[in-house]
């Protein structure tokens, strides 16, 4: 959940908020000291590097946020596709006739009297992403999604996340990487695939089946964490005790095993079912459960307690951002860490609203910025998992029909459609647009040219189209854009001609 200081900021994060904006930056004030105190990236390029944080939210579509920022392919894109029928793909035709383009949140919100931050989730499986997205045609939104697909906000709606836009570096070629749901999509954002269900004729992990966490066997192939383990690299997952089930490391096998040992004298066979009876109960039978978690984390191995302290230890709610402060503050913050928000703060369109994630993102800037010599060594990326079902209208790239890893069910599992991603750093100031194309094994493939180490799961065909965020930093340069220089003054006044 927000911290008080976040809290604080809410209204002037969300909507409505133009006449904040006008006033100052929205920016925590920390981070504009560390900004103006160092304006020039540090020396040392990728290897400068200490802290990667990775804070992945849900279910935006790139052009549903930022079709309307200059300088992007958005809403104003001249290369934008043209439709069978001839018109223009953010035309989208309605199946009974005519066609539905963009629109406002707040002006749809105003005609329902509704408050334009709470705009409500649409279908986002794996059959409804495949409708969408009608064989690369982009023709038929509508039909899947319904016409709330086009719905998009604007600077005056979401004043905050454009002042990131503007201030750091912002992808607009990031595609999700599967068209489908929060969990395959999360699935490569912490091991670079999405492979198969277990137990015999399992069919590739396309849906949210991982979700029934006390029956499901788990997965079997390798997860980042896994390899920065044995590396020895320092990694950790700040979460919450009610995580949204964003935590996609609970459901790989090595990690369930260690939660079903540490929680077996609890009766729990899940980390999920154990804090959701934690948060459930009260008084000394929270205590009781508490007590008895950490008498069964006595009987785990060493190797065992690291997995779970690092990776599936939760905190009461309300602790997420003070985890993370505390650890700044404290030296500990380690080399790689994932950020999974609660459900208030997830930005998903059911539950959260963009303004309750930006509270989020700038409680974590400023717990970075307080510390600047923490902040001059860290890069922290906003990526989202997963479209929803909102409209975005560039043609992910598919892989060819020969490479069968990256098929199923007769389709290309993706790229997915477009989602933002904010890369923010000392290294990637100055309101940059980068346009490599890149998709979630892209975080995956950052960490193995800064620290050295191999993701073994992430296909060739994805090592060879995408490529691994680099390309957003200015390792080599200042990082702020040239300044615009004033017109001349008007000519002398003369004769006109025709």
């Amino acid at each position: 959940m927000a911290s008080d200081i976040a809290r604080r900021r809410l209204v002037a994060l969300g909507a409505g908020a133009t006449g904040a904006a006008a006033a100052g930056s929205l920016l925590p004030p920390s981070l504009q000291a560390a900004l103006a105190a160092y304006p020039a990236p540090p020396p040392g390029g990728l290897a400068a590097i200490e802290h990667v944080v990775l804070l992945m939210q849900e279910n935006r579509s790139f052009d549903h946020y930022f079709g309307t920022l200059r300088g992007v392919r958005g809403y104003a894109d001249p290369g934008a596709v043209t439709l069978p029928g001839g018109q223009s793909v953010f035309a989208q035709p309605k199946p009974g006739g005519g066609h539905v383009l963009p629109f406002g949140a707040r002006e749809a919100a105003e005609a329902q009297r509704e408050d334009l931050r709470f705009v409500g989730q649409l279908d986002h499986s794996w059959d409804g992403g495949a409708k969408a997205w009608h064989g690369g045609w982009m023709d038929n939104w509508i039909a899947a999604k319904s016409p709330a697909t086009m719905v998009h906000f604007d600077r005056a709606d979401i004043p905050f996340h454009y002042e990131l836009a503007d201030t750091f570096t912002i992808c607009d070629a990031y595609h999700s990487a599967i068209h489908s749901s929060t969990s395959p999509n999360r699935n490569y954002w912490v091991s670079g695939t999405t492979g198969y269900e277990p137990g015999p004729g399992g069919g590739r992990a396309v849906g949210n089946d991982a979700y029934e966490e006390d029956s499901h066997p788990g997965y079997d192939w390798t997860t980042t964490p896994e390899v920065l383990e044995r590396a020895g690299v320092s990694w950790k997952v700040y979460q919450e005790w009610d995580n949204f089930q964003d935590n996609n490391i609970e459901f790989y096998r090595p990690f369930k095993a260690v939660a079903r040992k540490a929680l077996a004298g609890l009766g729990f066979t899940s980390t999920n079912a154990f804090y959701t009876t934690v948060r459930e109960a009260s008084g000394a039978e929270r205590r009781r459960l508490l007590d008895g978690l950490e008498a069964g984390l006595e009987k785990l191995t060493d190797d065992e307690r690291r997995l779970f302290e690092r990776g599936l230890r939760r905190v009461p709610e309300g602790g997420f951002e003070e985890a993370f402060r505390a650890d700044v503050a404290a030296g500990r913050l380690p080399a790689v860490s994932y950020l999974v928000p609660s459900p208030l703060d997830s930005e998903h369109p059911d539950v959260s609203t963009p303004a309750h994630s930006a509270t989020v993102t700038y409680a974590v800037l400023d717990a970075l910025a307080a510390h600047p010599e923490v902040w001059r060594k860290t890069a922290v990326f906003l990526a989202y998992d997963e479209n929803d079902g909102f409209f975005d209208h560039v043609v992910p790239p598919n892989p060819p029909a020969d490479v069968a890893e990256e098929w199923w069910q007769g389709r290309p599992l993706g790229l997915g459609m477009r989602v933002p991603m904010l890369v923010i750093s000392p290294w990637t100031v100055g309101g940059y647009v980068c346009s490599e194309l890149f998709d979630h094994t892209s975080a995956n493939r950052f960490l193995e040219r800064w620290l050295g180490i191999e993701v073994p799961n992430i296909s060739a065909w994805r090592r060879t189209v995408c490529g691994d965020l680099t390309g957003a930093f200015a390792f080599g340069g200042a990082a702020a854009p040239q300044p615009l220089r004033r017109p001349g003054p008007p000519p002398a006044d003369r004769a006109h001609w025709t």
